[in-house]
């Protein structure tokens, strides 16, 4: 009985993070001198429905056929899966740049992107590089560091600003 409160109380939250997150997006915009990416939220959208499935499964293996702990499994599989993802449906995520500065999340959390965010002008960018699951960054000479991912919708765009702004980086290297 517990593990199927708990399977309920994740889909439940889940699935309310996920409909406030998703009434506050931005779609990507791009001008002459300043411009926005963001995730892809269709993929997230994907990815939230996909987790909430396993904690619907979770409940389901709990409650029918009995089984608790594959049922509590499934849903704690299915609640990370979808937390991880619910914060790309916000703004939370997108890289917004100007002739001055460029701002983006700040910190991986685990595999992902965290919450925290940062500013760095281009004229303090030194380094780009990526980490070990996949996402770029451009890194500051304080140590500070913008992150995103190739995935985002608008990156040819933001590749373009990088290349105008820190002319001495390279994506390519």
């Amino acid at each position: 009985m517990v593990s199927t409160t708990i399977s309920v109380a994740l889909f439940l939250l889940i699935t309310f993070l996920a409909i406030t997150f998703s009434k506050s997006r931005m779609q990507c915009r791009i001008e002459q001198q300043k411009g926005s990416i963001s995730p892809g939220k269709i993929s997230a959208w994907i990815t939230i429905i996909i987790g909430l499935l396993f904690i619907a499964m979770g409940i389901y293996t709990s409650v029918i056929m009995k089984l608790d702990q594959v049922g509590v499994l499934s849903s704690v599989f299915g609640a990370v899966v979808s937390g991880f993802m619910t914060p790309s449906l916000g703004k939370i995520h997108d890289v917004v740049w100007n002739t001055q500065y460029v701002e983006g999340t700040s910190k991986l959390f685990g595999p992902t992107l965290g919450r925290k965010r940062t500013r760095i002008k281009w004229t303090d960018i030194i380094d780009i590089g990526e980490t070990f699951t996949g996402y770029w960054y451009l890194q500051s000479t304080g140590g500070q560091k913008i992150y995103w991912s190739y995935l985002y919708i608008g990156n040819p765009a933001f590749a373009e600003a990088i290349d105008r702004y820190c002319p001495n980086i390279s994506l390519s290297e």
